[in-house]
């Protein structure tokens, strides 16, 4: 009896599984628009502008001193300008940080905000003397300004600037001294007790004092009538040191002046290298960390100094005298090696022995 042939039929699963295909063969236009639109709700959740709420609870800020400008004084109704900087932790558009602003409760106008940086304002306001003190909230930080109609005036803080050799001092109101009154209110001293003052400017509340004053120096300030204030002492912070140069890269003729400048804040020395880069290595040289051997031959490593005499020195390094050769025609790359003891004033948060600058 003649055996019979296999029947080709399909079992449940595999029918199962051609009807699935079948669907969704049929639903992918569908499918891939819910997929764009998933898609558009992840990035819409990841990056859509945090509701005031949300702003709030992120946004951290922090004050700066208080500007007193009053007006007539002999006015008996009067009111006292006041400029007050904010800084903030976060980026914000005028509007955004208006929306979290409140001075006794009420809120103010956008126009009221001066933009210093995305992450520095000024806040300005008018502030009655009727009343003594005012609440100022910005998101959750709160300050309290006092308004004081006394004769006297007080110390609200001082800042100091090494790099410009300015220092300030905010007072707590506005009593319109002119700048010689000003001047011979307060005293700065430097360690032989000499008045190093050179000129005092007044806006408002804030003394602004320009001298001679030297980087992680300390002197005395003495005050006199109108400033009712003990006296106190004053470090100007160390410079950073930096290393840099004048341009971060140069294109430059063989037949003119080879000659690269060079600043310096707070560095005694440093090495030098030089290398130049084969044109086949010149693709990786512009994309990677430079200054390496791997990118061409090293033809110089050389000792400089730098002038220390003032805060910021210019230098220029002449190609041709270094390298005692003219230049050729190419790519070279020029690099600083320093190591931290021969920075003025190393820094206390890095315990290296060197520190790295770089520079085409």
């Amino acid at each position: 009896m003649p055996e019979s042939s296999p029947t080709n039929t399909p079992n449940p699963s595999q029918k199962h599984l051609e009807s699935i295909a079948s669907i969704l063969a049929r639903k992918k236009p569908l499918i891939i628009a819910l997929f764009c639109v998933l898609v558009a709700l992840v990035a819409f959740a990841i990056f859509a502008p945090k509701s005031p709420t949300q702003a709030k609870e992120a946004l951290q800020v922090r004050f700066g001193y208080p500007t007193f400008m009053a007006q007539d004084l002999n006015a008996q109704d009067s009111s006292v300008e006041v400029a007050l900087p904010l800084f903030t932790s976060i980026a914000m558009q005028d509007l955004a940080l208006a929306e979290q602003i409140s001075i006794d409760s009420a809120p103010i106008s956008p126009q009221q905000l001066i933009e210093q940086s995305p992450h520095e304002w000024e806040l300005r306001f008018s502030l009655s003397k009727e009343h003594k003190e005012h609440k100022i909230q910005v998101a959750k930080a709160t300050k309290a300004i006092k308004v004081d109609s006394s004769n006297s005036l007080k110390v609200l803080g001082i800042q100091a600037y090494s790099r410009q050799k300015t220092l300030e001092i905010y007072l707590d109101k506005d009593l319109h001294l002119d700048s010689q009154k000003a001047r011979s209110s307060v005293k700065v001293l430097d360690s032989a007790s000499r008045d190093v003052i050179d000129k005092v400017l007044v806006q408002g509340s804030r003394l602004i004092i320009t001298g001679e004053f030297k980087p992680n120096a300390t002197y005395s300030i003495t005050y006199s009538h109108p400033i009712d204030e003990k006296d106190t002492s004053l470090s100007f912070p160390a410079l950073q040191p930096e290393l840099k140069f004048a341009q971060a890269g140069t294109m430059m003729s063989r037949d003119g002046s080879v000659k690269i400048g060079v600043l310096s804040t707070g560095v005694r020395k440093s090495t030098l290298s030089i290398y130049k880069i084969p044109d086949e290595n010149l693709a990786n040289a512009l994309q990677f960390s430079y200054g390496q051997d791997s990118y061409g031959d090293k033809l110089l490593e050389q000792e400089i100094s730098f002038d220390l005499s003032k805060d910021q020195a210019q230098s220029a390094l002449d190609l041709r005298e270094l390298l005692k050769q003219d230049t050729q025609k190419g790519a070279y790359v020029l690099a600083f090696r320093t190591k931290s003891s021969d920075l003025v004033y190393p820094s206390r948060e890095s315990n290296n022995e060197w520190e790295e600058w770089g520079g085409r």
